[in-house]
């Protein structure tokens, strides 16, 4: 391509990703209503927090509406930052694996965003949805490809200056977007070491850099929460309560050493509906129109959980980590129940946001989506967990043999890119509560923008090696 057509076509890839955005935002105006949106919608509007959800995402909303704007501008920002995102992620990583061609790398960008805004994939349903793993999905793509852009090329000045604040600000974010988030922590602070000493020559500044974020998020959790008196809800006893309840009917011996109360609630109150590795995490979201299982609401509350789970982990370390891998593998298996959103609020939920008008009407969208979730091989593409969660398994594994036998630093640094993923999937080994697609979906929309992003790059060179040979 020319210089002609190469702008041409960045401007249309550019153009692509705001074109669909405007379509989406239209499509779901103002908003996909969810159950947890609905919470951090009213916590926002009342200026009332608790921590059953991070601070972050009510608190911006709560200023976008202080503001006078309302959720349809949030809305608006995740589908653009996410498809923006998207596109310089494309163009960062099909450069680095060496298609210099900035027209092609454009088209391929194009192509990537095509594909995940079709209903093959939850992007635009999920990217359209308040929720703290939209906003996590947006923070990563972001912090991914500045990575990216830091390491190929050596900026100088300004250009250098404001990658990496605004990396130092993204990874801020993500430990602040999502609890377990925190894991990701060590594998970005390592990339961002790696990054910065072909820009920062003094160790401990480096240092300084890469700690910054770990203070910044701290600080902002412990002043907001006593700015706004944060309301302790405990999030971390659904964990406990799940675990417990499923160690004891892995193997009700162990309740030789708990409380009979606490046995007797497991025992006699979840059966059959609880099932260890086989719909197990179903537990918040069962009984048809029921909201909440009442049993597991019981072990919720249950005045000593936390003793009993650390006594029944402590005795049976093994039993402990048969079920969290039982629950985890049940969870990344094929299961169209997993996909979950809702297209109505309750219409008594209303009453509580008066004023707020963010009922999305059902759409042919959401049909064609249900359509592929439900089609045994369709699904496998976008919603199940466990064909990405191999993909990352053999990038991980074929990175490491290169990195370590040809001692190749590119593929060491694209090693460090998938833990990223990698890490946040291992996560739910340990935070996996209720058996909801999208508390992945962060790490699945990454491996596929970078799988898609290589299977194009490498058909282009394919392409341009034949056209050679002919050539010839």
């Amino acid at each position: 391509m020319d210089e002609s057509d190469t702008a041409r076509a960045s401007r249309l890839s550019l153009a692509f990703c705001i074109v669909l955005s405007i379509a989406f935002w239209w499509t779901f105006y103002p908003t996909v209503f969810s159950r947890d949106a609905f919470y951090m919608l009213l916590n926002a509007s009342r200026v009332q927090y608790s921590d059953m959800h991070p601070l972050l995402i009510p608190l911006a909303v709560s200023a976008v509406i202080g503001i006078g704007g309302d959720i349809s501008l949030v809305t608006l920002a995740q589908i653009l930052l996410v498809f923006l995102g998207i596109r310089r992620l494309v163009l960062a990583f099909s450069r680095y694996i060496g298609l210099w061609d900035v027209g092609i790398s454009e088209l391929v960008a194009l192509a990537v965003s095509g594909v995940l805004a079709s209903p093959l994939t939850p992007l635009s349903i999920y990217m359209a949805t308040l929720w703290s793993d939209t906003w996590l999905s947006i923070f990563l793509l972001w912090l991914l490809a500045l990575f990216l852009e830091l390491e190929q090329d050596a900026f100088t000045g300004r250009g250098a200056i404001w990658r990496i604040g605004l990396i130092a600000v993204l990874l801020t974010l993500v430990l602040l977007v999502r609890y377990n988030a925190v894991v990701l922590y060590p594998v970005l602070a390592v990339i961002l070491a790696g990054v910065l000493r072909r820009y920062v020559p003094c160790k401990v500044l480096r240092f300084g850099l890469t700690g910054l974020p770990v203070l910044a998020a701290a600080s902002f959790v412990v002043t907001q929460s006593a700015v706004h008196h944060v309301a302790r809800e405990h999030p971390e006893r659904a964990v406990y309560a799940l675990d417990l309840a499923s160690m004891i009917l892995r193997d009700p011996a162990i309740c030789q050493n708990l409380s009979l109360h606490f046995c007797d609630l497991v025992l006699q109150g979840f059966f059959p509906a609880f099932r260890v590795g086989n719909g197990a995490i179903d537990l918040t979201f069962s009984q048809g129109s029921q909201f909440q299982y009442e049993p597991f609401l019981d072990l919720f509350f249950y005045p000593r959980l936390e003793k009993e789970f650390v006594m029944a982990v402590s005795d049976h370390p093994g039993l402990f980590m048969e079920v969290k891998l039982l629950n985890f593998i049940d969870y990344i298996l094929p299961n169209p129940h997993q996909y979950f959103f809702q297209s109505r609020i309750i219409p008594e939920d209303t009453r509580l946001l008066p004023g707020q008008a963010f009922v999305s009407p059902d759409t042919l969208w959401f049909f064609a989506s249900r359509q592929v979730y439900w089609d045994p091989w369709l699904s496998w593409f976008s919603y199940v967990h466990i064909a990405w969660v191999f993909v990352c398994a053999a990038g991980v594994v074929a990175l490491s043999i290169r990195a370590w036998a040809w001692h190749d630093e590119r593929a060491t640094f694209l090693l460090g890119l998938l833990l990223v993923p990698a890490s946040y999937y291992g996560s739910y080994l340990m935070a996996l509560t209720t058996s909801e697609f999208r508390f992945m979906y962060p790490s699945t929309l990454l491996m596929q923008v970078g799988t898609l992003t290589f299977l194009l790059c490498a058909l282009v060179g394919a392409l341009e090696r034949l056209r050679s040979r002919r050539r010839i």
